[in-house]
């Protein structure tokens, strides 16, 4: 019985999960502080651009200062810049130091045909 009842769970948390993902997918938000960091990621935390256009970043920001510590990875390597010629994935990393901390927040880049 303990199976049916936690099979049932995940489905209904799945099915939360995706509404949540699908009603929140299109909505601009100001600001975003998804991981309880504490920095405030600006836009959107999946951001969404066409192959071939302009990446623009956002930025983020940590008691109201601009987070200037931005890497860029992608596949788990850290590059130089986010390249939109071909589709891929990228993860974007916000880092503050404080009181010793470093302190950590993310952004997902998805490069693809979205026209």
């Amino acid at each position: 019985m303990a199976n049916k009842n936690n099979f049932f769970l995940r489905k209904v948390f799945l099915i939360v999960f995706c509404v949540f993902v699908i009603g929140c997918q299109n909505k601009k938000l100001d600001f975003l502080d998804i991981d309880g960091s504490g920095i405030i990621v600006h836009g959107d935390y999946v951001k969404y651009v066409n192959v071939g256009d302009v990446y623009i970043e956002d930025g983020a920001s940590y008691n109201d200062k601009v987070v200037d510590d931005i890497t860029y990875h992608n596949h788990g390597r850290q590059v130089a810049k986010i390249d939109t010629r071909f589709p891929n994935n990228y993860l974007v990393t916000y880092k503050v130091k404080v009181s010793g901390k470093v302190i950590k927040a993310n952004r997902i880049v998805i490069i693809d045909n979205i026209k």
